[in-house]
């Protein structure tokens, strides 16, 4: 149960920021739910993760997502427990 409840307010905490580039009040959660099952790669180089998503077929929200993953890059590092390397996002071009 707990671990629903986690996985439901990650989900919802990523909605609302995806909205902030989105503006979209009916769909964002839809959308955000479409987008966590979006294609992709993980990159383990030497110095670093890369994690590169699959561009979503709506320009609109290709646009949003290239925001978001602006701001998590911009953001405090992030790392997996036990490993120094940074994880930075990127979308994949078109």
């Amino acid at each position: 149960m707990v671990c629903r409840l986690l996985a439901y307010n990650a989900e919802l905490d990523l909605a609302r920021r995806f909205n902030a580039y989105l503006d979209d009040l009916d769909e964002h959660r839809a959308i955000t739910r479409q987008l966590l099952h979006l294609g992709g790669t993980i990159a383990y180089r030497r110095r670093a993760i890369e994690v590169t998503l699959e561009r979503p077929e709506s320009p609109r929200v290709a646009r949003a997502l290239g925001q978001l993953i602006a701001e998590l890059n911009d953001g405090p590092t992030a790392h997996l427990n036990g490993d120094r390397r940074p994880i930075t996002y990127q979308v994949a071009a078109p």
